[in-house]
């Protein structure tokens, strides 16, 4: 039992460590006594065999285990990190073409777990870590380029952040370098060259998403113990927070966009409906793409859902939308190239500018797409 429990262990931390965007790791002692128990159960004449085999069995099953260079979802597109915003087709996937064209600036960071903002035509990139390494750097993109941000008074990961209608940035809690969950507010005004302190949280916390709806940013789950169903909603004129309706389920690695009055929240097969008005939840069908950690963002009253992973080397090179309209997802017949994890995603027109992500670094691919 305990060597089941060795590899549950290993592939936990493997999953994890992945999913951070880290080196995996594993621990010599636990490697050593597994060796030990090993030569306990095994005759000695076997030993000279077996480790020559068992090394190639290993090498064949990274190899083989790699990732493809495109691996398709559906027929019909050509590797993509730029998506028609267009629905897609109700029947079988049409045959498409495919040309690069130059794309925008490259992303100036290679940075994961950061707080993500969209909102007035531009993009928010605040913090996260770069390898093992947290950050308090953050960038904005306006569809061309990238500027940088005023640097934040303290290194953070894992928080969230809004932007609002006049261009105010919210940046809520995260995690500090020493692994402690921050209740700090920081608040960028228009044109500042310096944050300000904002209203502190209720609750120290960090993983938790967050948008704003109707001049209030709300903010879904997060870590803290007892704390992980929690709604936490901050008027963002009187700067006065108050709990919102508890989320039904604890999501694990939560992203969530706002279509109109409505909040959606997204983990794994779990797709929640936060109505504002109400203050109610409903329970959404699955979505076709469940890894993680996936993308989302709101374009032409959809939500659109891009990429993700759910296991080391498993990664899903997909876009799916759900239409508010039908309570409907759809898969399109877009294509990522590998590396989809903690992308950063852009709308403009009829575009999904897809930059970033763990294995791409700081790349951006553009591909124009056309039915033929």
């Amino acid at each position: 039992m305990r060597d089941d429990r060795d590899f549950e262990h290993l592939l936990r931390e493997a999953l994890h460590r992945e999913a951070e965007g880290l080196p995996l790791r594993i621990d010599a002692m636990t490697v050593q006594e597994s060796m030990t128990r090993t030569r306990r159960r095994i005759p000695a004449w076997v030993l000279p065999i077996a480790v020559p085999v068992g090394f190639a069995v290993v090498l064949a099953v990274i190899v083989l285990s790699a990732p493809p260079a495109s691996p398709p979802l559906a027929p019909g597109s050509a590797v993509s990190a730029t998506t028609p915003l267009a629905p897609a087709p109700s029947g079988p996937p049409s045959e498409a073409s495919a040309a690069a064209t130059p794309g925008p600036t490259p992303h100036p960071a290679n940075r994961t777990a950061a707080a993500v903002a969209h909102g007035a035509d531009r993009l928010y990139v605040i913090g996260g870590r770069a390898g093992a390494s947290p950050l308090e750097s953050g960038n904005v993109f306006d569809g061309l380029t990238w500027n940088d941000l005023p640097l934040m008074p303290q290194r953070r990961v894992h928080a969230a952040a809004v932007i609002t209608s006049d261009l105010r940035l919210f940046v809520f809690g995260g995690q500090s370098p020493t692994g402690e969950a921050l209740d700090t507010t920081l608040v960028l005004e228009p044109e500042a060259d310096a944050w300000a302190d904002g209203p502190p949280m209720p609750v120290a916390q960090s993983g938790m998403a967050g948008v704003e709806v109707d001049g209030r940013a709300y903010l879904f789950g997060g870590s803290a113990e007892g704390h992980e169903r929690d709604v936490l909603v901050l008027d963002l004129e009187t700067g006065l927070w108050q709990d919102g309706t508890p989320m039904p389920v604890a999501p694990e690695n939560p992203i969530a966009a706002s279509v109109g009055s409505d909040a959606y929240v997204l983990s794994g097969p779990v797709a929640l409906r936060y109505r504002g008005d109400s203050g109610t939840w409903e329970s959404l069908a699955e979505p076709p793409l469940i890894g993680f950690p996936r993308a989302v963002v709101a374009a032409n009253d959809k939500l659109w859902l891009v990429g993700g992973t759910r296991a080391p080397g498993d990664r899903y090179p997909g876009v799916a939308y759900f239409d508010p309209s039908d309570n409907t997802w759809r898969l399109t017949d877009a294509q990522l190239p590998p590396g989809n994890m903690w992308l950063h995603v852009y709308p403009s027109g009829d575009r999904l500018t897809v930059m970033g992500g763990h294995r791409a670094g700081m790349t951006t691919t553009i591909v124009e797409m056309a039915d033929s």
